[in-house]
């Protein structure tokens, strides 16, 4: 069975062998649209960010995401909030509970995150 034509305004079919390479050509300039350590691997992004005071990270965490996430629909691109997920790395034994928010879907925090690349 085929599907009926239509007409692509946006994006390249699927499956073509020059998506993986547009894409990555697309999304090259990531990081430049916040002050996010970012490394792509395929379509897994990690963002960070070093602080030594967990209030002001916060802070800087959700400015900067807010970034991110204009920078996403700018490209036409969206952030699926159900996957994204951030953890917090430190030495100190007090718990940081940061409350971090994407568009208002607040994003869960984990212990331990799979990172592909």
């Amino acid at each position: 069975m085929k599907s009926n034509e239509k007409l692509v305004t946006c994006g390249i079919p699927q499956g073509s062998s020059l998506g993986p390479f547009l894409f990555l050509v697309y999304i090259n300039d990531l990081a430049l649209a916040s002050e996010f350590n970012v490394r792509i691997f395929v379509d897994d992004t990690k963002l960070t960010m070093v602080s030594d005071n967990h209030l002001s990270l916060q802070t800087k965490v959700n400015c900067e995401i807010q970034k991110i996430d204009n920078w996403l629909k700018s490209k036409k691109l969206s952030l699926n909030y159900n996957k994204t997920e951030y953890m917090i790395v430190t030495r100190k034994k007090e718990k940081c509970n940061f409350r971090i928010n994407i568009g208002g879907n607040e994003i869960s925090q984990k212990g331990c995150i799979r990172y592909l690349g």
